[in-house]
């Protein structure tokens, strides 16, 4: 097999967008999870914790 320049470029091109689209879905993961704690931090009753059986 004969590599040519310009089947490296293709290569490394290939590589380095595959790691960009891997980022983009970790970073859209990131944003969804941290959507959910604000959520749920905007739903969270303290008077729950207080509401217990204490004997």
């Amino acid at each position: 097999m004969v590599t040519t320049p310009a089947t490296s470029l293709r290569f490394l091109t290939v590589i380095a967008n595959s790691f960009h689209v891997v980022a983009k879905r970790l970073d859209t993961k990131e944003d969804s999870m941290a959507n959910r704690l604000q959520e749920k931090l905007r739903e969270h009753d303290p008077s729950e914790v207080y509401a217990t059986d204490r004997s």
